[in-house]
């Protein structure tokens, strides 16, 4: 079976390799990985209870995306059913996340484009590239506490239990009038606002 998790990091190429590598080599995961730099990078997964997988491979595949970095996590696994392998990439990720200094998002992309020749990132290219700052990925409302993705509407974090602010009010872009908390239409000018 081969299963795919991509993940969008607003980081270079390079450190956000770098801290995946740092990440499959952590003490939670202690993996040797075969490595193609800045590219590709892979390693074996031994039986694991917690993930319910008995064996395969993971393989990352790192390219530059929009203005930053994307990951497809390749998972090539040996059974069909109960492999936790979305769990086994978000606590990789997680691990890297704290190595970035960055939350990244699941994205979903064009897993083939990873393997395409002229997305291919080599240490030549990377030296080239001047590295862009990592900055904050902010993908709709966040703990503030703990950083992980809140409902719109949410009063306390599901992760932390962490009490919520209440959103900050809208105006709408055209008039400025105070909207509704649910509004899709200023009640003064007509505007569209969602």
């Amino acid at each position: 079976m081969r299963r795919d998790v991509c993940y969008y990091f607003e980081a270079d190429v390079v450190s956000t390799y770098k801290a995946y590598l740092a990440a499959a080599k952590s003490r939670k995961f202690d993996r040797t990985c075969a490595e193609e730099p800045y590219h590709t990078f892979s390693f074996g997964i031994n039986y694991s209870m917690i993930y319910n997988m008995n064996g395969g491979s993971c393989t990352l595949h790192f390219m530059p995306y929009r203005t930053g970095c994307a990951v497809d996590l390749r998972f090539s696994i040996a059974q069909l059913v109960g492999a936790r392998y979305e769990r086994y990439a978000q606590n990789l990720t997680e691990i890297a996340e704290k190595e970035l200094g960055i939350r990244g998002i699941v994205c979903s992309i064009d897993v083939d484009s990873f393997l395409r020749p002229e997305n291919k990132i080599t240490p030549e290219k990377a030296a080239a590239v001047q590295s862009v700052p990592a900055k904050p990925v902010i993908a709709g409302r966040s703990c503030p506490k703990c950083g992980n993705a809140v409902a719109d509407n949410a009063l306390f974090c599901v992760k932390c239990g962490t009490k919520l602010a209440a959103e900050a009010p809208r105006f709408c872009n055209q008039c400025g009038t105070k909207l509704a908390e649910n509004a899709l239409f200023c009640s003064h000018c007509g505007n569209k606002v969602r």
